[in-house]
């Protein structure tokens, strides 16, 4: 490195710059350049995302895949996920929200080629219009499913009704019984 003594400043004993001396000039060395003293930066190279990672971030991000995995699947850091992929991330999530929702609402209204879901529109009413069924309803389900649980193995304690009823609820649930049983 140059050094001289400026005879205006008195900067006696500080490095001079090559452009600073005329006799210097065009004998900068390389490491004063900006761009070359960046590229002898010790690391990794810089990330340049592409359109197929972008892709890869909103489907996996949409998915509800978790940033770190997503890093890892890339492989880059998560700060670089956050840095290059922002926007990505901000929206996947709802628009395969907005999707879904869109389908499910396709679904309950049916199409001329198709009938209206009934368990979608069920579905759909009880999460986006609040509807509930009534509590008379809701503990006659649970009543019936709490009879479904009984054990039923112990034949001698059940009545020859409960037994035939018990018999019935299989077969009409599992029509293949019927042949195995000669019913």
């Amino acid at each position: 490195m140059a050094t001289g003594i400026k005879s205006e400043g008195g900067t006696k004993g500080m490095p001079l710059r090559a452009a600073a001396v005329p006799q210097l000039a065009g004998t900068e060395p390389e490491f004063f350049s900006p761009i070359k003293r960046r590229a002898l930066k010790p690391g990794r190279p810089s990330y340049q995302a592409t359109e197929k990672d972008r892709r890869t971030v909103r489907e996996m991000t949409a998915y509800g895949i978790d940033q770190d995995a997503i890093a890892r699947v890339l492989g880059i850091s998560k700060p670089t996920i956050r840095r290059h992929f922002r926007q990505e991330i901000d929206t996947a999530a709802p628009e395969a929200v907005a999707m879904v929702a869109g389908s499910l609402f396709q679904q309950a209204m049916g199409s001329p080629d198709r009938p209206p879901n009934v368990a979608a529109a069920i579905f759909y009413l009880k999460v986006r219009g609040r509807w509930s069924e009534p509590n008379a309803v809701v503990e006659a389900k649970k009543a019936k499913e709490k009879e479904e649980a009984e054990d039923t193995t112990d034949l001698s304690k059940l009545t020859d009704a409960k037994i035939a009823s018990e018999i019935k609820r299989l077969t009409v649930r599992r029509p293949h019984a019927r042949a195995k049983f000669g019913a």
